[in-house]
């Protein structure tokens, strides 16, 4: 077994799992400094801070989902004793507290944009971007400042197919602009010949 390559190759998914693990940072700090109150720095602050609260629900969430859409549809299908019997008396309690924290997160980042648009989004993109930037230097890193083998190849491709189009075309004009080279090269041949004698 060649360890050289599987330790590069360990380290190329360790640098991938990081830098998507940036990415997805980038996107949840950036919709909780979206909906975060106060000036500019306590936005961008709040932001950087709810990272882990955010990214805990953001891993919940399809467990979560998975959970609600079970309960809404043998709330539909059972009668009202067997659903207490199955998921208790507060289990719609619980659903609808969970779908009023999304919709009051959604409303605090409209209200957000609507009151303060300016500060909303410079701390949005700062937070973003920040996350972001630090996502493509490990990128860059890993691809050594090469691109991906998906662009490598998109490149080489690129190249093969214009620079042989170029190519055939370039020999086109040449033959095109042969003969006619060749006709004026005889001609002056025999205009020669002619003086000469």
């Amino acid at each position: 077994m060649n360890w050289e390559k599987v330790g590069k190759l360990s380290y190329q998914f360790l640098l991938y799992v990081i830098e998507w693990g940036f990415k997805i940072c980038a996107l949840v700090a950036g919709w909780f400094a979206l909906a975060a109150s106060g000036s500019l720095g306590m936005r961008i602050g709040s932001g950087f801070a709810s990272l882990s609260f955010g990214l805990r629900h953001l891993f919940e969430f399809p467990a979560e989902l998975k959970r609600m859409i079970y309960l809404v549809s043998d709330y539909n299908q059972m009668n009202r004793e067997l659903f207490r019997e199955t998921y208790g008396a507060k289990a719609v309690n619980q659903f609808m507290a969970s779908l009023n924290d999304g919709i009051t997160f959604l409303h605090r980042i409209t209200q957000n944009l609507y009151q303060h648009p300016f500060a909303s989004l410079t701390a949005g993109l700062v937070v973003f971007v920040t996350f972001y930037l630090l996502a493509r230097i490990i990128r860059f890193a890993r691809q050594k400042g090469r691109g991906s083998w998906l662009n490598r190849w998109e490149l080489r491709l690129g190249n093969s197919v214009f620079n042989s189009e170029e190519a055939k075309m370039t020999k086109k004009v040449s033959e095109i602009a042969q003969p006619k080279s060749d006709k004026f090269q005889h001609n002056r041949f025999s205009l020669k010949q002619l003086l000469s004698s």
